[in-house]
C-alpha cells in the first residue's frame, strides 16, 4: 500500500487538491481565534435522523449552506440522501451551482456521508458499496468536497470477526479509488459495527497505510466507549485525519444506538471533558476542521439558524477553554 504522509509533511494526497487540503487546514494550538468549526450534515439538518424512514433533510440545501455560513462555521456536510434529493429536486446541474454557493458563503471545506458494505462478505452489498463510492466520488468532484466519511459494517452476533488484514486491504483499496478523484476517506469507529474501537480502527488504518485515508475520531463514540485517548502515542496520530464534537450526559438512556441518536448535548452542555478531548487531539497533531456533530430529538424541533448559532458559541466556549485565545493552555 502507499505511504502514509502525516501533517508534517504537509499533503494528504500526492496531488493539487490533495496539496489544498492540507494548506486549507489550521493549527487549533495557535488559539480559538484560529479554529474552523464544520457543521457535520445532521447538524445543520433541522427535522431530520438517521433513525426515520426518509433521511433527507426537509431544509432546502441552498438554505442550509446559508444558515451554517451565517453561524460562523467554515464546513459543513450533507448525506447522500441530501444530494441525491437536492439532483432530483433542483436538477442534474445543482452541484455545480451549490459549489458556488458555498464559495459565496465562506464555506471553505465540504464533505459528504456516508459509506457502509465495502469489505461486506455478501456480494450484492459489496456492490452496491462500490456503485455508491463511485457515485459519491462523482458529486465530491462537481461539489469540491475534500472528505468523503465511511463506515464498518453492523456487528452480527454469532458472526465471526472479520480479519483486520481484510479490512484494511479493503480500505486500501477503495482510497486508491478515492486518491484517483482527489477526495480524502475518514473510517469511523462505531461501536455497533465490526470497527468498533479507536484500537481496531488504527490497525486498520495502519494496515492500508493509505495518504488520503485515516480515522474520523468522534468525541461521542470516545465518551461512551471508554476510549484511553491519552495513551496513543503521537507518531499514530497521523493517522487522525478527522475529529467530531459533542457532549453527552453521565447515564445512558436506552439502547447505546437510541442515546447516539437522540440525547447528545452540546459541546459544554453535558458530563464530559470537551476541553480535554480538544487538547488530545491537538497533541496527537490534528490540524483540520472541527466537526460539530449534533444528534437529539430536542434539537431537532429548533429554529435551525437558532440552533446552529448555539453550537457553535456552545463549541467555541470550550476552545477557549482547552486553548485558550491565544494558545494552548499550560
Amino acid at each position: 500500500m502507499g505511504q502514509h504522509l502525516g501533517p508534517a509533511e504537509g499533503a494528504y494526497i500526492n496531488t493539487t487538491k490533495g496539496k489544498a487540503m492540507a494548506d486549507s487546514n489550521v493549527t487549533a494550538s495557535r488559539g480559538s481565534a484560529d479554529v474552523k468549526l464544520l457543521a457535520t450534515c445532521w447538524t445543520s439538518a433541522g427535522d431530520s435522523s438517521p433513525l426515520y424512514d426518509s433521511k433527507v433533510s426537509p431544509v432546502d440545501v441552498f438554505a442550509r449552506v446559508e444558515s451554517v455560513a451565517r453561524a460562523g462555521f467554515k464546513g459543513m456536510g450533507l448525506t447522500h440522501a441530501d444530494v441525491q434529493a437536492a439532483r432530483d429536486h433542483h436538477g442534474s446541474g445543482v452541484l455545480g451551482r451549490l459549489k458556488q454557493s458555498c464559495s459565496n458563503a465562506g464555506i471553505e471545506f465540504f464533505e459528504i456521508e456516508f459509506l457502509t458494505g465495502w469489505y461486506s462478505d455478501d456480494a450484492e452489498l459489496r456492490r452496491g458499496a462500490v456503485l455508491k463510492l463511485a457515485e459519491l466520488l462523482a458529486w465530491a468532484g462537481e461539489l469540491g468536497a475534500e472528505q468523503i466519511k465511511i463506515g464498518g459494517s453492523a456487528s452480527v452476533p454469532g458472526r465471526p470477526q472479520p480479519k483486520v488484514s481484510m479490512i484494511g486491504d479493503a480500505f486500501g483499496g477503495i482510497c486508491e479509488r478515492a486518491a484517483a478523484a482527489g477526495v480524502r476517506l475518514a473510517l469511523e469507529p462505531q461501536p455497533w459495527t465490526d470497527i468498533a474501537t479507536f484500537a481496531a480502527g488504527l490497525e486498520i488504518a495502519q494496515h492500508a497505510n493509505q495518504s488520503n485515508g485515516g480515522l474520523l475520531i468522534d468525541a461521542w463514540h470516545a465518551y461512551r466507549g471508554g476510549w484511553d485517548l491519552s495513551a496513543v502515542a503521537v507518531e499514530d496520530g497521523v493517522y487522525v485525519v478527522a475529529v467530531e464534537l459533542d457532549d453527552a450526559d453521565a447515564e445512558q438512556v436506552g439502547t447505546l444506538l437510541e442515546d447516539t441518536i437522540n440525547r447528545r448535548r452540546l459541546p459544554g452542555k453535558g458530563s464530559y471533558d470537551v476541553p480535554g478531548f480538544i487538547r488530545e487531539m491537538i497533541r496527537l497533531g490534528f490540524t483540520g476542521y472541527w466537526g460539530i456533530e449534533i444528534l437529539s430529538d430536542e434539537y431537532r424541533q429548533c429554529d435551525v439558524d437558532v440552533a446552529l448559532g448555539k453550537v457553535f458559541e456552545a463549541t467555541m466556549g470550550q476552545f477557549e477553554l482547552a486553548v485558550g485565545p491565544n494558545g494552548m493552555s499550560e
